[in-house]
């Protein structure tokens, strides 16, 4: 593969281009995430919108589903994964249309925070393969899913595009938005390829992120690591035997400084990138809503209509909602649908 840095978006036609790319892949892919319960979480009753747990990703027509050992196989009482569920256990695994499906636990490693699970209906089910091959450079667009807060019966998996800040074989980081819940999700390039998988133990990224030029950096909207399908690769194997050794060590913390970070005005929201969109964005300045919770606002909305149709993030609404408008008048609304 070429590991020079990829070329920079150059304008306008670069971004409807990885727009068209993002929903074709979105559409191929979507249906193999999953959400991911803990055999102790799969034991709760349903409380709210969200079921508990976290994301995966279905890797083999047979039901083999990659998460995270912290999402999977980790007990309530378990503070430094010295009290986990073992293989064999039985879970509850979410598939894309919402049908709860029982899942044994394989293996799990802990140095990288991967596991592996197996539904055991027999079933053929929709999957991405993990390309042992697949590697991404400094400045590759990716794509994020997963289950943010939880799986949601009446929400497709959330999609996340963002930029590769820094790469190494095993490992690279990416400033995709991420939360809870999104553990156990898959990364993607544009080409479809299953890329890696979140390393939700990798705190030290960010921290790398305060040295030289710190500020131009952005930080905001968080720098997250994976470990790379190159790896994982190399650990199916052991997974798949339902092995759980022992950690050694940490996984490579990506110290990304200077010529081994991207710079930040090409970051996935950095200011080279918000100048050349803000020609298509001024237009619609008015359109913008604050949604209010009493006098706090707690999410933005789209008017999508002239007489008064908003679309929002239904996760954020308050019983009572109210929307300011862009001149500044509040008024009461309705909610209609979520």
């Amino acid at each position: 593969m070429d590991d020079r840095p990829a070329p920079p978006v150059a304008g306008l036609d670069d971004f409807q281009r990885i727009e068209k790319q993002v929903v074709e892949l979105v559409h191929k892919v979507r249906p193999a995430i999953v959400g991911v319960m803990s055999p102790s979480q799969a034991a709760l009753p349903r409380r709210g919108r969200y079921a508990p747990g976290a994301s995966g990703v279905i890797i083999t027509p047979d039901g083999l589903v990659l998460s995270q050992l912290h999402i999977s196989h980790r007990r309530p009482e378990d503070t430094d994964f010295s009290v986990l569920d073992r293989p064999g256990e039985r879970t509850t695994v979410i598939l894309a249309d919402g049908q709860e499906c029982v899942a044994e636990l394989l293996g799990a490693n802990r140095t990288y925070d991967l596991s592996l699970l197996k539904l055991v209906a027999g079933e053929r089910y929709p999957f991405v393969p993990l390309d042992p091959n697949a590697r991404v450079r400094q400045g590759d667009w990716v794509v994020r899913l997963g289950h943010p807060l939880g799986f949601r019966k009446d929400r497709p998996a959330p999609v996340r595009l963002g930029r590769v800040l820094g790469s190494v074989p095993e490992a690279f980081a990416t400033d995709c938005p991420t939360m809870s819940g999104d553990s156990g999700g898959p990364y993607f390039d544009l080409e479809g390829r299953l890329v890696g998988l979140i390393n939700s133990l990798d705190a030290g990224v960010t921290a790398h992120f305060l040295g030289d030029e710190s500020s131009e950096v952005d930080i905001s909207t968080g720098v997250y690591s994976a470990v790379a399908s190159p790896r994982i690769a190399t650990l199916l194997d052991s997974l798949r035997r339902g092995e759980m050794p022992a950690a050694r060590g940490r996984p490579h913390i990506l110290s990304l400084q200077g010529a081994d970070r991207l710079p930040a005005d090409e970051w996935s929201q950095g200011s080279r990138h918000k100048a050349m969109l803000k020609p298509l964005m001024e237009p619609l300045r008015d359109s913008v809503v604050l949604v209010l919770n009493g006098a706090v606002g707690v999410a933005r909305g789209t008017g999508v209509a002239a007489d008064g149709w908003v679309v929002t993030r239904a996760s954020a609404l308050p019983p009572k909602p109210r929307c300011r408008l862009a001149d500044g008048t509040a008024v009461d609304v309705e909610v209609v649908g979520v």
